[in-house]
Parts: C-alpha cells; sequence; structure tokens
C-alpha cells in the first residue's frame, strides 16, 4: 500500500514537472534581423536591378527562413502599411512591383549566430506606368501557406520596403494640411506639434525641414528637425503622414508670453519646393507670474507713494501751507523748487561732523537717517525693481537657450539635444550660403 503511494505521488510530480516546462520551450526567444530596411529605387522602363538583402541570425542555434513579396501601400497616417498579396497578373498589363521582384521561394538556413543573404532581382516591365511603385519582402521563419514544410513553432517576420520610382510624366505635389499645437496654454516653456503632411503627386515624398520656435521678442528658443539624416518619414503618393514632435525649453519666468512655432518643409527630386505652417500657443506660469506680479505692484505702489511725498514736500517749501497742499489748492511750482527736498537734505548731511571723543555724531547720524529714511527705502526700492527690468531683459534677449526635442526615428521617438538639432539645422544652409 505504501509502496503505491509513492509510485503514485512519483508520477504526480512527474507530471506536474511536464506541464511547468512544456511552455518554457514554447516561448523560447528568437531574434532576426534584416539590412537594408529600405531600398529606394530611380529607374527608367525595361531597366533591371539586382541586390541582395542580408538576414542575422543573433540567435545561438541555426534557423530557417522563408522569403515572400507583397505589394504595400498605407494604412492611416502615422506610417504604417498594409501588405497585399499579389494577384495573378494579366495579360497585357505589366502588374505591380510584388511581379517585378524575383526572389527565391526555397528555405534558407542560416547558422548560429551568422547572416545569409537573399539575392533579388527587380525586373521593370518597358510598360510600367511612371510615378511611385511600392513593395514590401517579409522575412520570416514560417513557410509559405502553400510550402510542404512543417511550420515552427515559435516564428518571427522582419520587413525590408521597396520604394520604386519610375521615370515618365512624375507629378510631385505636397502641402502641410494641419500643424497644430495640443495645448493653447502651457505653464512653462514646451509643447507638442501634430504636422499632417498630405501627398498629392504620384511618387513618394520625404519632406525635411524643421520647426523654429520663436519668444514674443522673436528670438529662437527651438529648433525640431523634421526627417534630417533619415531614410524614413516618407509620404506615400494620395496619402496622408502623421508626425507628432515634443520640445521642452529650458524654465524661465522671463520667457513667458505669446510664442510662434514656423515649420517649413522642403520636398521633391525633380525640384525642391517649399511649403510651410505658423501656429501660436502662450507660455504662462501662472503661480509665478502672479507672484512677480504682486511684488512688481507693491514696489510700483510704494513708488508713486514716496514721489507723492516728495512732491508735497516741495509745495511746503515753496510757501504752501498744509491746508493747500491737502486740498490741492496749489496753483503753481516752480521746476527748480522741485531740488528744495534734496538740498535741504545736503545742508543736514554737512552738518554732520565727527570730533574726536564725540559720541553725538553717532547720535546725529541716526537722527539723519530716521528723518530721510524714506529716501533710503526709495531708493532701494528703485534699484531692487531696475535690477529686475534688468536682469529681465537681459534673460529674454538671450540669443539661445538649453531645450530638448523629441523627435519620430521610424517606430521609435528620439530624444536629442539643442546642440544636436542646432547641428541639424546648420545642414538645410546650402554650401553657398554657408561661405
Amino acid at each position: 500500500m505504501i509502496r503505491k503511494s509513492f509510485l503514485f505521488l512519483g508520477m504526480m510530480i512527474s507530471c506536474l514537472f511536464l506541464w511547468t516546462s512544456t511552455p518554457v520551450a514554447a516561448q523560447e526567444s528568437l531574434s532576426l534581423s534584416v539590412t537594408p530596411p529600405l531600398f529606394q529605387l530611380n529607374v527608367a522602363p525595361g531597366d533591371a536591378w539586382k541586390s541582395s538583402i542580408k538576414v542575422i541570425n543573433s540567435n545561438p542555434y541555426e534557423i530557417t527562413v522563408y522569403a515572400q513579396v507583397y505589394d504595400f501601400e498605407p494604412k492611416g497616417e502615422d506610417g504604417q502599411g498594409s501588405f497585399l498579396e499579389k494577384m495573378p497578373r494579366e495579360e497585357g498589363f505589366p502588374g505591380t512591383l510584388a511581379h517585378w521582384i524575383s526572389v527565391t521561394e526555397d528555405a534558407i538556413v542560416i547558422p548560429p549566430e551568422r547572416s545569409a543573404d537573399v539575392p533579388i532581382t527587380v525586373m521593370v516591365p518597358k510598360g510600367a506606368s511612371p510615378g511611385g511603385h511600392f513593395a514590401a519582402m517579409l522575412i520570416g521563419t514560417k513557410p509559405p501557406e502553400n510550402s510542404s514544410a512543417s511550420a515552427v513553432r515559435t516564428s518571427q517576420v522582419v520587413t525590408s520596403l521597396f520604394f520604386l520610382r519610375v521615370a515618365g510624366d512624375i507629378k510631385e505635389a505636397g502641402s502641410v494640411r494641419e500643424f497644430s499645437v495640443s495645448h493653447l496654454f502651457r505653464e512653462r516653456p514646451e509643447a507638442d506639434f501634430v504636422l499632417r503632411f498630405q501627398n498629392d503627386g504620384n511618387v513618394h515624398l520625404q519632406p525635411q525641414g524643421g520647426i523654429t520656435i520663436y519668444n514674443m521678442w522673436g528670438k529662437e528658443r527651438g529648433f525640431v528637425p523634421i526627417n534630417q539624416k533619415s531614410h524614413f518619414g516618407n509620404v506615400l503618393p494620395e496619402s496622408i503622414r502623421r508626425f507628432d514632435f515634443s520640445w521642452q525649453g529650458e524654465a524661465s519666468l522671463s520667457d513667458i508670453g505669446r510664442y510662434t512655432a514656423e515649420v517649413a518643409v522642403t520636398y521633391g527630386e525633380e525640384g525642391r519646393q517649399n511649403t510651410s505652417s505658423k501656429v501660436y500657443f502662450w507660455v504662462i506660469p501662472f503661480k509665478a507670474t502672479a507672484m512677480t506680479l504682486a511684488i512688481l505692484g507693491i514696489g510700483i505702489f510704494f513708488c508713486v507713494w514716496i514721489i507723492r511725498r516728495y512732491v508735497r514736500r516741495v509745495m511746503y517749501l515753496s510757501g504752501y501751507s498744509q491746508t493747500e497742499i491737502r486740498e490741492t489748492r496749489v496753483k503753481k511750482v516752480r521746476v527748480k523748487d522741485f531740488s528744495g527736498p534734496l538740498r535741504e537734505g545736503v545742508l543736514d548731511l554737512r552738518k554732520l561732523r565727527m570730533h574726536e571723543g564725540d559720541t553725538t555724531f553717532v547720535q546725529s547720524c541716526v537722527r539723519f537717517v530716521r528723518h530721510y529714511y524714506l529716501f533710503f527705502v526709495g531708493i532701494m526700492v528703485v534699484l531692487v525693481l531696475g535690477s529686475i527690468v534688468v536682469a529681465y531683459f537681459k534673460d529674454v534677449l538671450k540669443d539661445q537657450k538649453d531645450y530638448e526635442i523629441t523627435v519620430p526615428e521610424g517606430d521609435v521617438q528620439t530624444t536629442i539635444s539643442a546642440e544636436e538639432a542646432l547641428r541639424q539645422k546648420e545642414d538645410l544652409v546650402p554650401h553657398e550660403e554657408k561661405e
């Protein structure tokens, strides 16, 4: 009986071990990549072009891959596409790009941590229509459905795109369909921009340029490069492509107010064309602005109060009675009389004398400061307000400030610094203009 119990327990443990270990094997990771991921070709009807795609196996085991060609068309506005199986070619019809690409249909075996070249040939028929033609080559570990090979347990597919430009009646036309900012008001210098570019031509276009951001004084506070040093960001014919950008400027109370963001892009190979658009937004740090305005308001109110006290003192020294000054029945005060309080203060200052062993000098100084304390406070307030104004304009009129931007790079968002963005901006300037 005891022996049977141990036998039953051993069988249960074995089943549990097998049940828990199976999913681990099924979820074994697989790494696969291709290069180049994009071919951009300019050809003429009747041309033939040959090359190869390198498939890289980064796994510590051997894999078998298969290549298939599909037609490619845009899907949505995020740069995604749809893969369409090529239809049987009709007689007298040149077909699509998927029909023009020849690739082996045999299984391709790649040793561990090695690569293999997949030869391809593009035969452009003489009757090919001018303009853009698009296809995609899918290379994966899963065999085609019509293949007799058995399916593998874990599969992965990588893609290499073909953008073909057939010479002839080429039409390059595009425009900025939308350029907008996500929020009209911000509490710090930052913004999220949306650019939608429309391609009205018959070939793919890659809009290149940038978004320049200015503060309310016309000083540049950021530059967002668009499709610089990138083979991606293409807009296929009769479609709209959306680009999302982010800008984060240096936090500063001085750079408040209305900002201007101007996008300017160029496109086309036959002849470079330009299009641009503007958008406005406000940067207002409400709490800090309210506190600053309160301080400035108190300072200005105090300055006005000091000036009124000074004017009353001028009137008193000019011979007007307190009743006339209080009831504002003063008819005329000469300009030179406005220096009267200052002359009086200078005379009181000259009366201060320092004698050896005389302690009355300190007492005289204390009485002088008490008598003219509003004058000294007023000078301090004016100096503080003046320093704030000078610091404000010194900071707001800087030619450059630090910032970070986020731009799309293929399927990911990349953050770059202000230095890198400015280097890419310099690359936009023609060589003749630099000289």
